[in-house]
């Protein structure tokens, strides 16, 4: 596990334990990085609130062999740096850039619920909470057990 910038993911990033147990502003403009030999590489970033704290651990990285993601045609990459450039959109307040960039990731992988939580931000932070409640309620149709996404619903009411 590693811990590397959002302007350039491919870097090798500053090394984590396993477990890991961080306050969750450390993953501003960061992303959580894991790989294992063989392995794709799975990346990990959320909105930060400052003050809250997470602890990750790591088992076994499931998932497809690089090789095996190759030779199915699949590039399962191309939708997580979609949605960090999304994410450094949001952060930028470029709030159409941001919701453009999430919509290309949720009709990539219609079953991810973060297109529409930074979709939801996005208008939001316009002051426009009907659409941003929509987009929050598609997150928890597609994610029910994150209760992040509940109090994203209750934020906009």
């Amino acid at each position: 596990m590693s811990l590397v910038p959002l302007q350039n993911i491919q870097s090798s990033g500053k090394t984590l334990p396993n477990p890991v147990t961080f306050d969750s502003s450390l993953l501003r403009n960061s992303a959580l990085k894991v790989s294992a030999p063989g392995k794709a590489t799975l990346f990990w970033i959320a909105p930060t609130t400052p003050g809250q704290g997470a602890e990750i651990k790591i088992k076994e990285l499931q998932g497809c062999s690089e090789k095996e993601n190759k030779a199915a045609g699949t590039f399962q990459n191309r939708p997580i740096r979609i949605l960090i450039k999304a994410y450094q959109a949001l952060f930028a307040r470029d709030l159409g850039v941001a919701r453009d960039l999430a919509a290309k990731v949720a009709e990539l992988e219609p079953n991810l619920a973060a297109p529409h939580i930074i979709i939801g931000l996005a208008f939001n932070y316009e002051g426009q909470k009907e659409q941003a409640r929509v987009s929050f309620n598609r997150a928890a149709a597609l994610d029910p057990e994150d209760a992040e996404i509940g109090q994203l619903v209750r934020m906009t009411q």
